[in-house]
């Protein structure tokens, strides 16, 4: 089976244009951990700090099958749970949702950019979270972002969504108007299914 590799860090992504043919997801995993562990023995000895990151294995489809972050690798730490990993590392705005919306997980970047907290929204439905601005009139953040996972779940890719409005609620109930690039991507199972949904956003507000 064909696979690839890229490796993400908090300033760059390492694109594998070429990918791999492999045995399985356990060998493709291996030469994943092997050529992480190789980048990041690179840098350390011209002295350039690794910082957060993560591993992403990628099917012939291009779907993500395996997210390994680089501290676990770096420390041999064997992770928890392998949808976690990319949560507590890096720190873009990532949020984890399962195939039917609910929410998991979500890292510090992303609480602080929606200003919410993982105690509060964790195990809710994402809108039941996240809605509509009522004083806008023309809000279309809920719609627009429903469409987008459905088109994940439909046809098992990454969707990247246009600019888009999406107010945010503040703690004292007045909202907040924010323009967001986000991105959802797939997380197969072994089965080839959606398992979980990846939602990564970017403010560019001020953009």
């Amino acid at each position: 089976m064909r696979y690839f590799i890229e490796i993400v860090t908090e300033n760059e992504r390492l694109i594998d244009e070429i990918g791999g043919d492999f045995t399985g997801l356990k060998a493709a995993k291996a030469e994943a951990i092997k050529a992480a562990r190789e980048m990041m023995s690179d840098r350390l000895k011209i002295g350039r700090a690794i910082g957060e990151g993560f591993v992403e294995i990628l099917d012939e489809n291009r779907h993500i099958v395996e997210l390994i972050a680089l501290d676990a690798i770096a420390t041999g730490v064997s992770p928890r749970r392998r949808h976690s990993q990319l949560y507590n590392t890096v720190s873009h705005a990532y949020l984890l949702m399962t195939a039917n919306f609910t929410i998991l997980e979500a890292n510090r970047a992303y609480l602080a950019a929606t200003l919410t907290d993982l105690a509060t929204i964790s195990g809710r439905g994402m809108f039941d979270v996240f809605l509509d601005n009522p004083n806008h009139a023309a809000a279309d953040g809920v719609r627009n972002l429903s469409a987008s996972l459905e088109t994940v779940l439909l046809h098992k890719r990454a969707d990247i969504m246009a600019r888009q409005r999406f107010d945010i609620r503040r703690r004292d109930g007045t909202w907040e108007e924010r323009h967001w690039l986000p991105i959802n991507y797939p997380v197969l199972d072994e089965a080839g299914e959606v398992e979980f949904i990846i939602h990564q956003v970017q403010d560019v507000t001020s953009a």
